[in-house]
């Protein structure tokens, strides 16, 4: 199996590059840094990964990701190792995922759109060239 890393278009006038790092499902302060940022559409925002875990809204952060792309904001999401973790915990089986949800506050990702989210996880980049 091969992996060619996906290259990242140049960066518009008025646009600025933006990384964010271990966001862990702490979407209220997401969604504020992202206010404070104030957005454009020109920016190129990268998410360093582990998106997910740990705070009280996963859901919400990747609802949200999946939103400002849906509306053409330049999003560039790598997988980190807790959205590969749960990738690993779906594929081990159903009653090893409930435990590994319940253990990491993921509950929320159960639902009509679990496999939204799955398709979301496994089309998220390992890495992404700048040509730098």
């Amino acid at each position: 199996m091969s992996y060619t890393i996906p290259t990242v278009p140049p960066l518009t006038s008025n646009g600025r590059q933006i990384a964010i790092a271990d966001i862990h499902g702490c979407c209220n302060t997401f969604e504020a840094l992202l206010q404070k940022l104030k957005l454009s559409k020109n920016d190129q925002i990268f998410l360093l990964g582990d998106l997910i875990d740990k705070g009280t809204c996963s859901k919400g952060v990747i609802d949200l990701v999946m939103d400002l792309k849906q509306r053409g904001y330049r999003i560039f999401a790598l997988r980190g190792n807790h959205e590969q973790a749960f990738l690993k915990a779906y594929d081990c089986g159903w009653d090893f995922f409930m435990d590994y949800l319940a253990q990491n506050n993921t509950e929320g990702f159960l639902g009509n759109n679990l496999n939204a989210y799955l398709h979301f996880f496994y089309e998220l980049e390992y890495a992404y060239d700048l040509g730098a």
